[in-house]
């Protein structure tokens, strides 16, 4: 392929929630199993995710899943039966969790061959950008892609398939400019994110391209020439 290259920062994003509050929002990044605290405001000790509209809980929280995530609101009451007083803490909660699934351009392929493989047809000459995006996790993925080649090797009589994996260099959308007949190939996108900032996790997508060949059409023109006999 002639070109390669792109960019692209994919976000979670939380729809913003305005209101009058007295105290400015604060940020939590937790885990799975840690507890719901604000630790600026000391007397603190109900919330209720504005996004879920659940209950109101008692503080400290064990959060359990990633749905607990969003915008809290927390309050100061004495008694939890009391009705929600005025003053107001807002805290925007986000749950560390890996990509589970990622979705990307194309199609399923016809024969069906692997729920993790999309097929694209392009005509040759053509540009198009593929992309490839998370479905979920935080902190935010990224987005890499590959080019994979699938080998068969023989060994004392057996036949293996050895797999390799070329980086593109490229992050984000994936931009090809006037594909070239030569250019069917089977690509890779690995999206992952750095948890505990040690290991990445990250899960891939198979996109099978295929260059469909450009018809030149001909045109055929019949001189008929007339002379007097």
């Amino acid at each position: 392929m002639s070109r390669w290259h792109g960019t692209l920062l994919l976000a979670v994003v939380f729809t913003a929630h305005s209101c009058d509050c007295n105290d400015s929002n604060r940020t939590e990044v937790l885990n799975i199993g840690d507890m719901l605290m604000p630790t600026v405001k000391k007397n603190i000790n109900v919330c209720q995710n504005v996004y879920t509209g659940g209950k109101t809980v008692a503080l400290p929280w064990t959060i359990t899943s990633t749905s607990d995530g969003g915008l809290y609101r927390c309050m100061a009451i004495k008694n939890l039966n009391d009705s929600i007083e005025p003053t107001e803490y807002y805290v925007m909660v986000f749950i560390r969790h890996e990509v589970s699934s990622v979705i990307a351009s194309g199609d399923i392929c016809a024969d069906n061959s692997s729920s993790n493989s999309m097929c694209l047809t392009i005509e040759e000459g053509a540009s198009t950008t593929l992309w490839c995006n998370a479905t979920d996790g935080y902190p935010t993925p990224i987005v890499r892609w590959f080019i994979r080649e699938i080998d068969e090797i023989e060994y004392k009589g057996n036949k293996f398939n050895v797999i390799t994996d070329t980086d593109l260099g490229i992050e984000g959308p994936l931009l090809i400019h006037k594909i070239s007949y030569e250019c069917t190939s089977l690509l890779v996108c690995k999206v992952g994110n750095y948890v505990n900032k040690i290991k990445e996790s990250a899960v891939e997508k198979l996109i099978k391209v295929y260059v469909r060949r450009k018809l030149i059409t001909f045109y055929t023109y019949i001189v008929y020439t007339f002379t007097d006999s």
